[in-house]
Parts: structure tokens; sequence; C-alpha cells
């Protein structure tokens, strides 16, 4: 121990009292000589004395209770609580208890090693941080050390903390530690400046009143450096404070910054990997034409896309010539050694050049730009969407004048949200061929061709998307699919067909699907159809006779034939007329019954 203390009273003795026989009460393994010597008084509390004495040539610190309280029972009993927490301690850097005695001089007394050196406050003068760090981290080994054998020091501060000439850190007096192991002596008041709030306040304490303190100690020692850590264990509230001494330590040596680190070193190696630089990079056709891409992406796959090498301010840059011919293009670009999907044709690639005659779309391409043909009024040959398709773009080829022949192969392909027409001002597209392998017809694709006079569906599509071909108002021949189930909103608006006879298999004619054909004059529905939308066929002026072959009335609105002339027969199967002439909006037809084997009626 030292002799220096800030909670007792140093005591001058001559060197040696009387030396006085002493009997082992409990511990002490090995201690067989009977009795003490050379007792020196070397610090006094209000409730206990310190001894310094001597035994088989080695010193110990007797530690026993005031004179004038030897008798309280109370203080026998704290004395052994002391006792017996500290005899149950070994780490070293916390001191050693050796055993519990009655001696003629001290009384019933703990003895401890005695230890050498200076207090935390007289060592730490003239230390480097790095000196005075090394040794904060033995402290927290201790403590820790103490919590996870269950036990709470609650009086830990500077005076208590002794620095050997060896370097070793010591952590002593247990006068007031506890542990949920104990029943007596539950509420301590810690030492000021020191002591956790709910030790002021008198309420029972835990491991965290210790973390307090440390936190306390910690900005007595390193001031700013280490503020937030110190901040954290010094809250009031013990469940806002770190949890543990390792938690304390992750606070005092935060690794965010080498995360940090790490984490830009390894963006700015990943970085262009994942998010390529928009480079725009040259590449020569197998068609001899020279065009432009740029990387999308290196992994997991990778791909390029076409892309416009114009800039803002000028269509198509004067150093570079204008293409010319038909266009091949492949699927796949080599870029730096390595094969890259050419999964893309980007917003105005090829916009305005006027001498390309033709383009090959390959396999594997995912999406057309908005305008990426636009104004390519000299392509004079049949284009073929790849099936590979999934988006195409607002006026893709809008002005492509010369495109006699679409031959639409993408199944489920989407236009782009804001896109209205693709092949809007095609002047020569007259034919649009869609499948095989289609199941459903693209939304607003081929709408407002005015030119447009004739549309085979392969069998295999089943659906016929909203606006398909809506406003081609000299559309007139459509070849239907035998597996047809639905035609969404607005399909064939506006078109020009003169007879609409559907395929057996349709079940759902959507909202305004074939409004305003106004010189249809006959309209076939087959047996599976189950629902006519509002408006499906409004104002066919010059329908005569719709024929349903559905042995129950399809469900109908007054809407659905809105506006059609007066005496229209309706033939339905001869067993269903009543059934039909039962219906609301059926009845406005001139109902008649046809057999459902050839024969007259």
């Amino acid at each position: 121990m030292n002799i220096n203390s800030n909670t007792a009273n140093s005591a001058n003795h001559p060197s040696s009292l009387v030396d006085g026989p002493s009997g082992l009460v409990s511990g002490g393994s090995g201690i067989t000589e009977p009795f003490f010597s050379n007792y020196e008084e070397i610090a006094r509390g209000s409730t206990h004395v310190l001894f310094r004495a001597r035994r088989y040539g080695r010193w110990y610190v007797l530690k026993g209770i005031r004179d004038e309280l030897r008798s309280n029972p109370l203080y026998d009993e704290w004395l052994y609580k002391e006792y017996s927490v500290g005899v149950s301690l070994d780490h070293p850097a916390i001191v050693r208890v050796e055993s519990l005695e009655d001696d003629n001089v001290v009384g019933r007394c703990i003895v401890m090693e005695w230890v050498e050196g200076q207090t935390l406050d007289q060592w730490r003068q003239g230390k480097s941080a790095a000196d005075v760090r090394a040794m904060f981290s033995q402290l927290l080994d201790a403590v820790d050390y103490l919590h996870h054998h269950g036990i709470y020091h609650h009086d830990i501060k500077p005076s208590n903390i002794i620095i050997a000439h060896d370097g070793r850190l010591k952590l002593i007096d247990f006068g007031l530690s506890d542990g949920p192991q104990y029943a007596a002596f539950k509420h301590s008041a810690g030492s000021d400046g020191f002591a956790a709030p709910e030790q002021k306040a008198g309420t029972t304490a835990d491991h965290r009143a210790d973390i307090y303190a440390l936190g306390c100690i910690l900005l007595s020692l390193f001031g700013r450096r280490y503020r937030h850590a110190a901040r954290c264990a010094m809250r009031e509230d013990p469940q806002k404070r770190p949890q543990s001494v390792a938690a304390l330590r992750r606070l005092m040596h935060p690794r965010w910054w080498i995360s940090l680190l790490v984490l830009l070193l390894l963006a700015a190696a990943v970085f262009p990997v994942l998010f390529p630089l928009p480079i725009v990079h040259s590449f020569v056709l197998p068609s001899g034409q020279t065009v432009y891409y740029r990387v999308l992406q290196h992994v997991p796959h990778r791909q390029v896309a076409l892309v416009y090498a114009g800039t803002d301010d000028q269509e198509w840059p004067g150093d570079l010539e204008m293409l010319q011919g038909h266009l091949d293009i492949p699927p796949t670009i080599r870029h730096l050694g390595l094969d890259y999907d050419l999964v893309a044709i980007g917003e105005h690639s090829f916009h305005n050049q006027s001498f390309i005659t033709g383009v090959t779309l390959p396999e594997g391409l995912l999406r057309i730009g908005d305008g990426a043909f636009a104004g390519c009024p000299a392509m004079k040959d049949t284009l073929v969407i790849p099936s590979s398709l999934r988006l195409i773009g607002d006026d893709a080829f809008t002005d492509c004048s010369g495109i006699p022949a679409v031959r639409w192969l993408a199944d489920s392909c989407n236009v782009s949200n804001e896109a209205k027409q693709c092949f809007y001002r095609c002047l020569s597209l007259r034919k649009v061929v869609i499948g095989p392998g289609v199941s459903v017809a693209a939304t607003r694709t081929f709408n407002n061709i005015r030119v447009l006079e004739s549309v085979y569906f392969a069998d295999g599509v089943v659906t016929i998307g909203r606006d398909a071909f809506a406003m081609d108002s000299s559309l007139s021949a459509v070849r239907w699919p035998s597996s047809l189930r639905v035609i969404e909103h607005a399909a064939f608006y506006e078109c020009d067909l003169r007879e609409i006879v559907l395929p057996d298999s349709l079940q759902v004619v959507g909202t305004y699907a074939f409004a305003y054909n106004n010189h249809v004059r006959r309209i076939a529905l087959g047996p599976a159809v189950s629902f006519v939308g509002t408006y499906a066929f409004a104002d066919c002026y010059e329908l005569e006779e719709v024929t349903v072959q559905a042995s129950l009335p399809p469900q109908v609105v007054v809407t659905s034939f809105d506006g059609m002339p007066d005496g229209v027969r309706l033939r339905v199967p001869k067993a269903s007329v009543n059934a039909y002439r039962s219906d609301p909006v059926w009845n406005r037809f001139t109902i008649v019954g046809y057999p459902l084997v050839n024969g007259d009626e």
C-alpha cells in the first residue's frame, strides 16, 4: 500500500512498535509465523486504520477497525465483507488479500500485500500521453475482471490506484465494494467527484457506477482527447452509459475512421467497376459504320449501350461522318479485350441520320430509348424487333417514313412511361406482324399510324394491350390469333375495320376496344366471351348484325353498343333466345336464334 491517502490522516509512530502475536482467522495459506513486528501506522480513516507490519522478512498492510468501533459487530461484518471480496480475486492489477486475522495491536484485520509506489495523480506528473493511456488500459483490465466476477468496486478514484515502482498498476481499497451475491451494505456513497448519481441518491448501484467513475478519471487524465467516451460514461441515467468496460473501450478507440478509410479505398476501386464513368468509346460495326457506345456495367454482367455522339448545340459533330447504308448491329462489342453484351440503344442515338437505309437489331437487346431512330426517312427495309426487347421509348421510330412493315417478336415489351407513340408518321408502314412467341401485344406500340392497313397476329397471342392500334384510321384487316382471350382498353379505337369476327377463345372485350369503327357492319363474338366493356363498340354507325355464340348472355352495360343504329340484328343460339331477350341491354337488339349445327334458322 501507499503511505499517502486522500481519505485518511497520517500518523507518526516509532519505527518499531512492540511486537505482538497474531492468530489466523481465515485464508493465509503458508503463513506460519505467529506474529507481526515493526508496526507502523500509515493511514487512519473515519472507520478504519492501516498499519504496515513485517512478517517473515516481508512487508504487509493490515487493515483494521478503529479502537472505539471494535465493539460494534456491524463493523466486524463490514470488514469480513471486504475480506471475502478481496480474497476471491486474483489479478495482477488488483491488490492481493492474504488472510483475515486477529492481531493484538490492530485487532481483527485484513492482511494484504504491501505495494511500494505512488497514487495515479502523483505518478502521472511528467508522463507522456502514451504512458498514461497504457496505465489506464491496465485499470480497465482490472475493472473488467471485477465485473466479470460479479464484483463492483464503487470507490474507484486516483487515490485508490497505486502505480508500483516497476510500472504495475494496483487497484486497492475494496471497503465499499459490492456484488449481487452480498446482502448487506448495499448502499455505497462513493467519493466526491467520482461517485455516480445513484450512489449520491442513496439507491442501490451496480457495475455501471464503476463505469461512471472511470469516465471521471478518463476526463481528468485526457481532457478533450476522449471527451465523447467520458461524457457517455458520465451520463446521469445508468441505462444510457456504456454497459460494460468493453463498450467504454470501443468509445475510446472508435474504429469508424478506419472503416471509413477502408470504405473509401474500396469505393475508389469498386466504384468505376459498379458505376462506370460516362466515357464514350467508338466501335466499327460489321457493316462498316463507326458508332459510339459507353459501358453500363462491368459486373455482374458486362453490358454496353449505343449512345448519341452529338452535343446539345450540334446534332451531329462536324468531325463525325453521317452514317450510311444498312446498320448491322452485333449482339456483343469487344471492349478492353472482353466481350460486352449490347443491351441498349440510348436516346436519340441515331436520330436524324438521313442516309441509314435499314437496321438489324440483335437478339439480347433489352431497351430502345426515346427517339433512338427518329428522323431516319431512308430506312426501306422491314424492321424486325427482337424477342429480347423489354422497353421501347417514345418516338423510337417516329418519322421513319420509309419503313414498309414491322415484324414484332418481343413478348411482354413495355413502352416508357411518357411514351405516346413509337411509330408516329411512319408514312409507308402498312403491315405489322405480331409473333410468333408473343403472348402480350405491347401497349401503345402501333397507335396513331394513319397508313397502317393490316395486322397479322400469330397464334399464341393471349392479350392485346391498351391503345395498341388506336387511331390507326386505315386499319381494315386483322388476322386474329386462335389463342386470344383479352382485348384491352381502346386497343382498336377509331380504326377502319369493316368486319370484326373474333376468335372462339376470346373472353373479355375491354372498354372502348372497337369504339368509332364507323364502317363496321358485322361483329361476331365466340362462345367463351363473358364481358363486353363500356363503349366497347360505341358509335359503330353502320353496324347491321352482331353474332354471339355464348349460351349465357355476356355481361354488358347500356353503353357497350352506344350509338348503334336501330334494328341491329342479334344472332344467338336458339336455346338462349329467351335469356337474351330477358337481358335489359341485349333486348335492345332484334334477337333471332340460329342452330348450333349447320342449317337454316
